[in-house]
């Protein structure tokens, strides 16, 4: 992957879920769905070689891993809430934002330093753990690639996993803003 692949990975996926989350939201299925047509496209754009063992299983499971502890980073300073009308909203501020703007950050950093800096060192430490030289450049788009998709996904998810939860809890009784603990149907 060129350096202005993943420089364009890392503003697709900050715009897209800044421009999805940021601020209150009424939650909807297009929102996730979003989520994962925009995850598709880049896996399907960018993917090609995927690793079934060695350091290049290795580096797609640590990018998943990281992904996933981003995503859930982030979605845990995001706010889901039922409103007295029962809609389901969400609201993400400023530490949501800076999760997904330092992650867009780090890995544009990262491309930057693998093509200018350091990208020789990190490719001979790949091939004396087993990568054949032709496929360093694919194991490190892949650590990329699947670190922003999993975040992305895991984020994604956990929103609709907390959706689900409040739309099947106890309705809001607008008169006291307290909870009615009797399910609503």
């Amino acid at each position: 992957m060129s350096l202005t692949s993943a420089l364009l990975i890392n503003a697709v996926v900050l715009a897209a879920t800044l421009g999805s989350d940021l601020g209150h939201r009424t939650f909807n299925h297009r929102r996730i769905w979003l989520s994962l047509i925009i995850c598709s496209g880049v896996v399907l754009t960018f993917g090609s070689t995927f690793y079934t063992s060695g350091i290049g299983l290795t580096a797609e499971i640590v990018g998943v891993a990281v992904g996933v502890l981003i995503g859930l980073l982030a979605v845990s300073l995001m706010k889901v809430s039922k409103q007295a009308d029962n809609t389901i909203v969400t609201f993400a501020g400023v530490g949501y934002a800076a999760v997904w703007v330092a992650m867009a950050l780090a890995r544009s950093l990262l491309s930057i330093g693998l093509t200018y800096w350091f990208g020789t060192d990190v490719g001979t430490w790949l091939v004396k753990r087993g990568a054949a030289l032709p496929d360093v450049s694919g194991i490190i788009t892949n650590f990329l690639l699947f670190m922003a998709v999993t975040a992305v996904l895991s984020r994604a998810l956990v929103i609709r996993a907390r959706a689900a939860t409040l739309s099947t809890s106890a309705t809001v009784n607008p008169a006291n803003d307290a909870t009615d603990r009797t399910p609503s149907h």
